[in-house]
């Protein structure tokens, strides 16, 4: 997360309802995956006097702030000349003049991936790193391998996305996932589009939050180049997170997606029939014009190894 775009690597809670403050405090540095630091006040004088004796603190600040405290901010001279994003913990109805607002009650989980939408980098920043998970012979050998790997705590924003019909009727009802997404992305491609904010289908995770896949194998096979693209460019590409796993469970009705990876993990045997489709495999990517994702690939033949 290098380069001349804004980052605001601190977060500031200012909130008089104390067991709120210190709750939302709590799990936001308990989640792996929300890199930045946390720190909760209770009072808008608790908060300026910290800023004042914080004279090295010349990062951009973002503060999560109450709405009747932010309607004081204007007394304090601590919080003048200072590069500080106000986001308003909305109780009521209706924008927040020269602030961002956010709904106070809604799911930790929910506010959090608003959080991180609002903090991730500008675009001209790298963007996420999407390595691909790809399965030639059992799924359940890729799908164990990334287990294992998000159980290394590392404190990267990584983002978990298995493309696989939902089972689960019950669970589904309140995860839409990637069908919800591919519903609002345009089917004719293009720069316009309507707004999809992520992490409204985020299920949030301990060391990785998890994008739920397409409901039906009918949603999945409705899709479009076009609209792969623009997920991959416009949704990805800005999501704030720095690293995304995509878990194939089989060969996708685009192999020409593989060309938007960054990296590509292929799971394959040593027997016969495993050989046989590994040529089938390379054959095919160089057919369909990929050679360059030769390069790309790292070839496994056994669980737990690490990422080269």
């Amino acid at each position: 997360m290098e380069g001349d775009q804004t980052i605001y690597e601190t977060l500031y809670i200012c909130d008089p309802d104390v067991v709120y403050a210190k709750r939302l405090e709590g799990y936001l540095n308990r989640k792996t995956a929300f890199t930045y630091p946390v720190r909760a006040f209770f009072g808008l004088d608790a908060f300026a006097d910290h800023l004042k004796a914080a004279v090295k603190e010349k990062r951009p600040l973002t503060a999560l702030i109450s709405e009747g405290a932010y309607g004081q901010i204007g007394a304090y001279d601590a919080f003048s000349g200072r590069d500080i994003r106000w986001v308003v913990l909305a109780e009521n109805p209706g924008s927040v003049p020269g602030a961002i607002r956010v709904d106070k009650y809604q799911s930790a989980g929910k506010l959090c991936g608003r959080l991180m939408d609002l903090l991730k980098p500008g675009e001209n920043g790298a963007g996420a790193a999407v390595t691909g998970i790809y399965p030639l012979t059992s799924p359940r050998r890729a799908m164990d391998w990334a287990r294992n790997y998000f159980g290394q705590d590392d404190r990267k924003r990584r983002l978990w996305i298995v493309l696989e019909e939902l089972a689960d009727l019950d669970w589904m009802a309140d995860h839409t996932g990637m069908s919800e997404i591919f519903y609002r992305i345009p089917r004719e491609g293009g720069e316009a589009m309507e707004a999809v904010s992520l992490s409204d289908h985020i299920v949030s995770g301990e060391y990785a939050d998890r994008l739920p896949g397409f409901m039906t194998a009918y949603d999945m096979t409705e899709t479009t180049p076009a609209q792969w693209t623009l997920f991959f460019r416009d949704i990805l590409g800005k999501s704030g997170y720095e690293e995304v796993l995509l878990v194939f469970q089989r060969l996708p009705l685009y192999p020409e997606i593989f060309r938007f990876l960054d990296r590509m993990i292929v799971f394959s045997g040593t027997d016969r029939d495993s050989k046989e489709q590994t040529r089938r495999f390379r054959q095919l990517i160089r057919y369909i014009g990929l050679d360059g994702l030769e390069e790309k690939i790292a070839w496994q033949t056994g669980n737990g190894q690490e990422m080269q």
